[in-house]
């Protein structure tokens, strides 16, 4: 074989790799939670770092929460509130979580659920994706993945599938996680060790935190069953995403 058909099999490889790599890229993303429990309805937006290494996504709740604050968050502040960080080659997923007024950073091994692929299809913000059914902690979701990014993830805790996952909706309607805005970025994403040194959080396991969120809620039931008329039946219901027993 002569030095130019060497160098015309080298050409055709790389030119075989382009769209390959030409996906590797790194994306800042924005999406929602929206919830609809008791018929009240909740927003939280979520902005993510995303590369085939590590995800990272800030969120805010509360009177903070809009897109235009959502859309301003600093990613390279050290002490942040509330996030989620996904590993996908550690197969780890980190995030904060609440009782109270009491902050927890949670550690789980993904993923979290089994999935089974459907026929259905669907664009989600121009991305083409495939169509999953999943059952996740007390939910039955409908998710929506694309292979278009290159990158393995997704929004919330839904990560692990063979792509990203762009939506999620729960089957009963109170439940949607929607991509809303992508796009590339050469943004650094943070080291993890820089958030789990704060004094006032506790690194856990799932079932340790259920555990005292439980315990937590059986305590405010007895306070405010003591501080109400003994002739008044007291209702007492928590909604959350995931349904804690």
């Amino acid at each position: 074989m002569n030095n130019s058909s060497l160098l015309l099999i080298f050409l055709t490889f790389n030119i075989l790799l382009l769209p390959l790599t030409g996906k590797a890229q790194q994306y800042e993303i924005s999406y929602s939670l929206t919830t609809k429990f008791n018929g009240e309805q909740n927003r939280i937006e979520y902005q993510q770092l995303i590369s085939n290494k590590k995800s990272y996504a800030l969120y805010r709740a509360g009177a903070n929460n809009s897109p235009e604050n959502a859309r301003n968050v600093d990613f390279s502040d050290p002490n942040p509130n509330s996030y989620v960080i996904y590993l996908p080659q550690e197969k780890s997923i980190t995030y904060t979580a609440f009782i109270q007024s009491e902050i927890f950073i949670v550690q789980e091994q993904t993923p979290l659920f089994t999935w089974k692929k459907k026929e259905g299809t669907r664009l989600v913000q121009g991305q083409s994706c495939d169509e999953f059914k999943v059952s996740f902690r007390g939910r039955d979701y409908t998710l929506w993945v694309t292979t278009d990014l290159g990158v393995i993830g997704g929004v919330w805790k839904f990560v692990g599938l063979p792509g990203y996952v762009m939506a999620a909706y729960s089957d009963d309607g109170e439940v949607a996680y929607e991509v809303e805005a992508l796009q590339i970025t050469e943004q650094s994403i943070p080291n993890l060790d820089n958030f789990v040194k704060k004094d006032f959080t506790k690194i856990t396991s799932w079932e340790e935190y259920t555990k005292e969120w439980l315990e937590t809620n059986k305590k405010l039931e007895k306070y405010f069953q003591a501080e109400s008329d003994d002739e008044v039946e007291l209702s007492h219901q928590i909604f959350s995403v995931e349904i804690i027993k």
